[in-house]
């Protein structure tokens, strides 16, 4: 076998050291069917679907090009079918929660209002984490009210904010034109005021949020989930939808469109009170009733 398709097993081997496979293989060209069962049901269990699924392809490349190269007769992933992604639940904000980050924003010094203002435009136009760090002044127009945004692929699309967005903008834009790094091109200042905010500083400022609000795993995207769920939840359109977040296509929209419809059927749930409208009442039940 060539060096590097061995340095490429015993990365493997080291990254995922804690599966545990009974007589498991330590050559792969010992691998079995039975080996690769394993290891997919593992991947599933312990990481995330496309993960599984990820790992699934790259490694039957890898024992594509043994058999190509004669070292093994015949691949353990033939006929073998791609595990499928099972459909998880997206964290959301409640709107407590979004609350809660918004109040322990509400400060007057620099750092706060830049914060106050983020959080807005987060919960405002499910910017992606990159788009808003790399906001330029000339890209934001507080008159009307809008945001040109460079997506993925350096696709431009316009994004727009209401006045809870706007006014904090107003407010932050108004601190920031007084810093040393007011003619710097991008919108977001650190916390000296001197230089851009990064994505790095975007994420780690979130995570201290999440961490005092008691908030598990607050990240960007998170915002843009939230915004998602509740522009379907509240009625808006799929087409706008797509539109605002940049998608080409409809992907994301539909998975999106499934949480909204699992939110609705639980408040509907809740309404209809099934187990009373089917007969049922807590009277007749004596062992029911708190005494």
């Amino acid at each position: 076998m060539e060096e590097k398709a061995r340095e490429w097993w015993e990365d493997w081997e080291t990254r995922f050291a804690d599966i545990d496979i009974h007589a498991a293989a330590e050559d792969p060209c010992e691998v079995t069917k039975e080996h690769v069962q394993e290891f997919v049901y593992w991947m599933l269990f312990t990481r995330s679907a496309s993960t599984a699924q990820n790992k699934f392809k790259v490694t039957k490349q890898f024992f594509g090009y043994l058999e190509d190269d004669d070292e093994i007769e015949l691949s353990p992933f033939a006929r073998l079918k791609l595990p499928k992604k099972g459909i998880t639940l997206t964290p959301i904000l409640t709107d407590e929660e979004a609350e809660a980050i918004i109040t322990h924003c509400s400060g007057k010094d620099f750092v706060a209002v830049r914060n106050r203002a983020m959080i807005e435009t987060f919960l405002d136009t499910a910017l992606r984490c990159s788009e808003l760090a790399h906001m330029q002044v000339s890209s934001v127009d507080l008159r009307l009210d809008r945001i040109k945004v460079t997506g993925k692929g350096a696709k431009e699309r316009i994004v727009t904010f209401g006045d809870l967005a706007g006014r904090a903008l107003s407010k932050y834009d108004r601190m920031r034109s007084k810093k040393p790094g007011a003619n710097l091109e991008y919108f977001w200042l650190d916390e000296t005021g001197t230089k851009p905010l990064t994505i790095s500083g975007i994420k780690s400022l979130l995570r201290r949020l999440g961490e005092a609000l008691g908030i598990e795993k607050l990240y960007p995207h998170m915002f843009r989930h939230t915004f998602c769920h509740n522009w379907l939840l509240h009625g808006g359109s799929e087409t706008g939808l797509m539109t605002l977040c940049g998608w080409s296509t409809r992907t994301m929209v539909e998975h999106y469109a499934r949480i909204a419809a699992q939110t609705r059927a639980l408040a509907e749930h809740k309404r209809l009170g099934i187990r009373n409208l089917s007969g049922f009442r807590p009277e007749t039940r004596p062992d029911l009733i708190a005494s």
